[in-house]
C-alpha cells in the first residue's frame, strides 16, 4: 500500500503543473526575498520543494546562499557539504559556471573543495589558452574574494590589466564610502595583494597598471586623513602599494612613519619599518633616505627588542609569533648593517634551540640565519637541535625545506620529504621542496608535485593568496619549460670523453630561455659535451671526466659554490672590489664599467648613486656570483691545458656581470680555437620590424675570443663586411633602392596627424640660420642606460657625458647651431623601461642660443635631412640611417667605427673633434657612404648573418614573456631537416662555417 501511494505521490509531483506551482514559484520566491536582502524569509519557502524533490543543485545551492547570509553559518556549512556531490559532477561535466558559484559558497562557509575540482581549476589557470574560460565564467558572479582575484588574475593575464587594477581600487573605494563594516581588515589585504599581483603583471607588460598612477596616489595621499575612501585603502595597504609602485618615495616614507609612531605592539612596528625598506618594481635612484629613516627607527626600539629578549621564557612552548618577531629584527639589522644586533640575535636563536622545549618554529630562524654564509654554521647547530622534530603546519615545512636549500642540505631533505605528516604533503610549504627537486635536476617530479600543490591550493577558496596562487602558476610554467628542454637535449646523449666541452652560465630559468638550446643539442651530436655551470637548470649528464663533471652544477642558486667545488676550485686572488666608488678588478681585469652598466640597467638612469645601500646590496649579489665565475674559469684553464682539450664558454651579456667575465678572462689568457668565450645574442631583429613582434626569430653566436675587437655578435666585423660589400658591389644601387625607406619610418612622431608648434619654431630657426650662411650639426642622443660596451669613451671622450657636454662647449662661438636629437626610445618603456634619468639630464653645459634641444617626438630621421649638414653621434644605428641620407657623421664612441664600418669620420683627438664640429675642416666620407650603408643594412637583414632561429620563446624587447614555452612546429621542423640553423650556429662557433664575408679556420674540427 505505502509503494503504491508513493508511486501517486510521485507522479503528481511530477506534473507540469505541480513543478510550476511547488518548485518553480518557491524558486522564483526565494530568489525574489533574495535580491530584496531578506534571506530569512527564503528558506521557509525553499522547504517546500526540497521535501517534494529529489536535492537538485541549483534548490542546494540557493538554500546555502540563503542561509549564510541569514547568519546560520552551520546550516549554511551542512548544505555546502551536501554540494560536495554536485561540485565533482560540474568538475566531470567541465560546467565552469556551476563550479565557480559552489566555490563561493565553499569560501564563505570555509567548506574544503574535492580535489578534482582544484585540479581542474589549476589547469584553466595555467593554460593560457583556457583562462578566457574562467573569465567568462566569472561575469555575474558576486565580487567575493576568491572571484575577485581569480576575475583580476584572469583579466590581467588577458592584457587588461589597467582594467583590472581599476576594479580593485573601485571596490575598496566602495567600501570605505559606504561604512561598509563586513569589509574586514583581512579583505581589504587580499584586494591590496590583489591589485600587487596586477601590478606585477603590468610592468611585466612594461606599462603601469593605471594611465596615472602617479598623480591618482598622490590625490588619495592628499585626502588620507579626511576621507572614509582613503581610510580603507589605508587600512587595506593600498595607497602604500600605490605610493610604492609610483616612486612617491617622501609620501610613502611618511605613511609608514606615521604606521610605526602610531604603533603600540613591538610586531607593528617592526613591520612599519619592514616596509620603509620596500623597493618597487620600478627602481629609483636612490634609497638611501629609506635606510635612513628605517634605521633611526630600530634604533630607537633595540633597548625594547633586548628586554623582550632577556624575558622570554624558557622551558616553555615557544611561540611562533615570537620568533617571527626576532627573524625580522635580524633581517632588518642585516639589512641596516647593524652587525652587533644581528649577531645577538643569532646566538639568540642558537641558545633558545638548546632549550628541552625548542620545536619547529625555530626553523624559520635557522632559515633565515642561513641567509648569510658566515652564519651557516649556527643555522646547522638550530637544525641539529630541532631538526628531528616533527613538523605541525606547512609554515614548519616550508621552513624547513628553505634552510635546506640555502645549505645545500639536498639528501637531508629528501629523506625528511619522506617522513613527513601525509596531511602536509600536499601543502603550501612544500614548494620550497619543489625547488629541492629543482636544484637536484628533477624536473619530472618537480612538475608533478608543483601541480599537486596548486591543486590541493586551490580546494580551500578562503586560503587562497592572489601572490601564492601566481606564484605557484608561475612556478608550474617553468617547471614545464625545464621537463621539455630536457627531453629536447636528452635525445643527443652526452658524450663520453668528449672531443671539447661547451659550458653554459644560465643563473635562472629566464637566462636559460635566452640560450641557443638547440645548438647545444647540435654541439654534442658532434662529440662536445654540454655542461651547465649552475646547478637545477639543465640535466646532469657526466662526461665521465672528474675534473668536468665537478663543474657540472658547480654554483648553485644562491650563488655559491658547492661543497666538492668549494673544495676543489682555488680561491680568488687579487680580487678587490670599492663599491663606494664603482670599483671592481680582478688582477688585470677591470670590471668597473660592467658594473657601471649593470647598476645603470638596475637603476634605469647613467648617474649612479654609489652609496645608496639597497643597491649596495644588490651589487653585492652580482660580486658572489662574478667570484664563483671566476674561481670556475681558472679550473677551466687549468683543465683545457692539462687534458689538451677545447673548452667554450657561451653567456649571454658582453658587458654584464657575471656574464662578461669569460670574455674578458679568454682575451687575457685565452685561445680563439683551445679556451674561448662565446657570445649568445638574439639577431637584431627590433631595427627592421620597429616592434611589431614581441617574440625573436633570429640568432647570432660568435666566438669573440677570435675576434676581440668586436663588441657583440649582433654585428658585422669590419673585415667581413668589407669583403661583403666588394661580392655585392654590382647590386649596390639596386639594394640602395630597397633599403632607403628604412629612414621613414616613424620611430619618433608615431601616428601624429601633426607637427607640433614647438617643432615648427625649430624649424624656422633651423631656416634663417641656414639662410644667413651657418651650419647645422645634429647630436643625436641614446636611451641613457643602453650603453651596451665592454667599456666606455673612445679616443676623443671619456664617456658619453662628456661628448654631448663637450659638443656644447665646442660650438660657442661659431657659426655651428647644434642639434640635440634625444632618442625616440627614452619614451618607449618596451626599451627604456621606466627610466629615472634621460639624455637631457647629462647635460651640464649652459645651452646657448646656437644650441637647440629637439622634442623626442618632433621630428623623424627622414625629416632631418633638410634640417642638418653634419651628424654627430657617440654610437648607434643612426650611423647608418644618415649614411643612407648621404649626410656625414663624425663618430665618437670606440666602438662606433668597428660596428658600423661605412665610411664615416672617426676622430682621433679632441681638438680634431672640434674642428669638424665648427666646420673648420670639411667632413669628407666614403664616396659611396649611401651605398655602404644600404650593403650594411642588407647584411643585418641577412638570413645567413642572424640566422632564422625560434624554437623556445625569447622576448626581443624587456616586454616579459614568461614562464618560457617551445615552438612544437619548430621542433618538428627540424626533425624533418627544414630548419638547419642549430648546426650552422654549431659550425660557426668551431671555425667550420663563416659569417657572410668572412672565412672558414682551415684548421678547424
Amino acid at each position: 500500500m505505502s509503494t503504491m501511494t508513493a508511486s501517486l505521490g510521485r507522479s503528481w509531483t511530477e506534473q507540469k503543473w505541480a513543478r510550476r506551482l511547488f518548485r518553480g514559484t518557491p524558486f522564483r520566491l526565494a530568489r525574489f526575498f533574495m535580491a530584496w536582502g531578506m534571506p530569512a524569509a527564503a528558506i521557509p519557502v525553499l522547504r517546500v520543494p526540497m521535501a517534494l524533490y529529489p536535492p537538485a543543485p541549483d534548490l542546494l545551492l540557493m538554500r546555502a546562499q540563503a542561509a549564510r547570509r541569514a547568519g546560520r553559518i552551520k546550516q549554511a556549512k551542512a548544505l555546502c557539504e551536501a554540494l560536495r556531490p554536485t561540485l565533482e559532477m560540474a568538475v566531470l561535466q567541465q560546467d565552469l559556471r556551476q563550479v565557480l558559484a559552489i566555490y563561493v559558497e565553499f569560501e564563505a562557509s570555509m567548506v574544503r573543495a574535492p580535489l578534482a575540482a582544484g585540479r581542474y581549476l589549476s589547469g584553466l589557470l595555467c593554460a593560457e589558452n583556457r583562462r578566457k574560460l574562467l573569465l567568462d565564467a566569472c561575469a555575474d558572479l558576486p565580487e567575493q574574494p576568491f572571484i575577485i582575484q581569480i576575475r583580476a588574475l584572469c583579466q590581467a593575464l588577458d592584457g587588461e590589466y589597467k582594467e583590472a587594477a581599476g576594479r580593485i581600487t573601485d571596490l575598496m573605494r566602495e567600501r570605505g564610502e559606504h561604512g561598509r563594516k563586513s569589509a574586514s581588515k583581512a579583505e581589504l589585504t587580499l584586494l591590496r595583494e590583489t591589485w600587487t599581483v596586477v601590478d606585477r603583471i603590468a610592468f611585466a607588460n612594461v606599462d603601469w597598471a593605471g594611465d596615472d598612477v602617479q598623480t591618482e596616489s598622490s590625490v588619495l595621499f592628499e585626502r588620507a586623513q579626511d576621507s572614509e575612501t582613503a581610510d580603507a585603502l589605508v587600512a587595506g595597504k593600498l595607497l602604500h602599494e600605490q605610493l610604492l609602485q609610483s616612486r612617491e618615495q617622501e609620501k610613502f616614507l611618511a605613511l609608514c612613519q606615521e604606521d610605526f609612531d602610531k604603533a603600540v605592539a613591538l610586531n607593528v612596528r617592526l613591520n612599519a619599518i619592514r616596509h620603509m625598506l620596500r623597493v618597487g618594481l620600478r627602481r629609483l635612484p636612490d634609497y638611501t633616505p629609506a635606510h635612513e629613516q628605517a634605521r633611526q627607527c630600530l634604533d630607537a626600539i633595540t633597548p625594547e627588542i633586548a628586554r623582550q629578549m632577556q624575558q622570554v621564557p624558557r622551558q616553555k612552548q615557544l611561540k611562533s609569533a615570537y620568533v617571527n618577531q626576532m627573524v625580522t629584527v635580524l633581517t632588518l639589522a642585516r639589512t641596516l648593517r647593524r652587525a652587533d644586533l644581528a649577531q645577538r640575535i643569532v646566538q639568540h636563536f642558537v641558545d633558545l634551540s638548546e632549550d628541552p622545549a625548542a620545536n619547529p618554529v625555530l626553523w624559520s630562524a635557522a632559515a633565515n640565519i642561513a641567509n648569510e654564509v658566515a652564519d651557516q654554521e649556527q643555522s646547522r647547530i638550530i637544525m641539529d637541535n630541532t631538526g628531528h622534530l616533527p613538523p605541525q603546519t606547512q609554515v614548519h615545512v616550508r621552513d624547513y625545506f628553505r634552510w635546506a636549500n640555502l645549505v645545500g642540505a639536498y639528501d637531508e631533505a629528501r629523506k625528511f620529504s619522506s617522513t613527513m605528516p601525509a596531511n602536509l604533503k600536499r601543502s603550501f610549504g612544500m614548494i620550497q621542496f619543489v625547488d629541492t627537486l629543482q636544484r637536484r635536476c628533477q624536473f619530472d617530479s618537480a612538475y608533478e608535485l608543483a601541480g599537486k600543490i596548486h591543486a590541493e591550493y586551490l580546494t580551500r577558496p578562503w586560503l587562497v593568496r592572489p601572490l601564492q596562487n601566481h606564484r605557484l602558476m608561475t612556478r608550474i610554467g617553468e617547471l614545464a619549460f625545464l621537463q621539455r628542454t630536457a627531453r629536447v637535449l636528452g635525445k643527443v646523449p652526452q658524450p663520453q670523453d668528449p672531443k671539447g666541452v661547451i659550458f653554459i652560465l644560465a643563473r635562472n630559468i629566464s637566462q636559460l630561455r635566452s640560450y641557443p638550446l638547440m645548438v647545444l643539442r647540435a654541439f654534442k651530436r658532434r662529440g662536445w659535451a654540454v655542461v651547465p655551470l649552475v646547478e637545477g637548470l639543465l640535466p646532469r649528464e657526466k662526461t665521465g671526466i672528474e675534473e668536468i663533471d665537478i663543474l657540472n652544477g658547480a654554483i648553485s642558486r644562491n650563488a655559491r659554490l658547492t661543497a666538492k667545488a668549494e673544495e676543489a676550485l682555488p680561491q680568488l686572488s687579487n680580487f678587490h672590489v670599492n663599491l663606494d666608488k664603482g670599483q671592481v678588478r680582478w688582477g688585470r681585469i677591470n670590471l668597473s664599467h660592467a658594473l657601471w652598466e649593470d647598476a645603470a640597467i638596475d637603476r634605469r638612469r647613467y648617474t649612479i648613486h654609489w652609496h645608496c645601500p639597497e643597491l649596495q646590496n644588490s651589487l653585492l649579489q652580482l660580486l658572489t656570483w662574478t667570484e664563483a665565475t671566476g674561481r670556475v674559469l681558472q679550473h677551466l684553464r687549468t683543465v683545457s691545458h692539462k687534458q689538451n682539450r677545447r673548452v667554450g664558454v657561451i653567456s649571454l651579456f658582453g658587458h654584464r656581470l657575471p656574464d662578461c667575465l669569460p670574455r674578458f678572462y679568454c682575451d687575457r689568457f685565452g685561445h680563439g680555437e683551445r679556451f674561448f668565450a662565446v657570445h649568445a645574442a638574439n639577431g637584431y631583429q627590433n631595427y627592421f620590424t620597429n616592434f611589431s613582434t614581441n617574440i625573436s626569430e633570429r640568432f647570432v653566436l660568435r666566438n669573440m675570443t677570435r675576434h676581440p675587437e668586436a663588441r657583440s655578435a649582433s654585428f658585422p666585423l669590419p673585415q667581413n663586411f668589407e669583403r661583403y660589400f666588394k661580392a655585392h658591389r654590382a647590386q649596390a644601387a639596386e639594394i640602395l633602392a630597397q633599403q632607403e625607406d628604412v629612414t621613414k619610418v616613424r620611430r619618433s612622431t608615431g601616428d601624429q596627424k601633426a607637427r607640433a608648434p614647438e617643432a615648427e619654431e625649430a624649424m624656422a630657426r633651423i631656416a634663417a640660420w641656414r639662410a644667413r650662411g651657418g651650419k647645422v650639426a645634429c647630436a643625436f642622443g641614446k636611451v641613457v642606460c643602453d650603453s651596451s660596451v665592454p667599456f666606455d669613451g673612445g679616443p676623443t671622450h671619456a664617456s658619453m657625458k662628456d661628448w654631448i657636454n663637450h659638443c656644447i662647449r665646442a660650438v660657442r662661438g661659431s657659426d655651428t647651431l647644434l642639434l640635440i636629437k634625444p632618442h625616440p626610445h627614452e619614451l618607449n618603456n618596451q626599451i627604456a623601461t621606466f627610466p629615472t634619468e634621460f639624455f637631457s639630464d647629462l647635460i651640464e653645459e649652459e645651452i646657448g642660443e646656437n644650441v637647440i634641444f629637439l622634442g623626442h617626438r618632433w621630428f623623424d630621421m627622414h625629416d632631418m635631412a633638410g634640417l642638418m649638414d653634419l651628424g654627430v653621434i657617440y654610437n648607434g644605428t643612426t650611423s647608418v640611417e644618415l649614411g643612407i641620407m648621404g649626410i656625414p657623421c663624425i663618430l665618437a664612441g670606440h666602438f662606433a667605427p668597428i660596428d658600423y664600418p661605412i665610411g664615416h669620420i672617426a676622430p682621433q683627438t679632441r681638438a680634431e673633434f672640434e674642428t669638424y664640429l665648427r666646420f673648420e675642416k670639411p667632413a669628407i666620407v666614403a664616396p659611396d657612404i649611401r651605398e655602404r650603408a644600404a650593403l650594411w643594412l642588407h647584411y643585418m637583414r641577412s638570413p645567413d648573418f642572424t640566422l632564422p632561429y625560434r624554437f623556445h620563446a625569447r622576448p626581443v624587447t624587456n616586454k616579459k614573456i614568461y614562464p618560457p614555452y617551445w615552438f612544437g612546429e619548430d621542433l618538428k621542423a627540424l626533425q624533418t631537416g627544414e630548419n638547419a640553423t642549430p648546426s650552422r650556429l654549431a659550425r660557426r662557433v668551431l671555425g667550420q662555417e663563416a659569417e657572410p664575408g668572412g672565412q672558414r679556420m682551415p684548421s678547424s674540427t
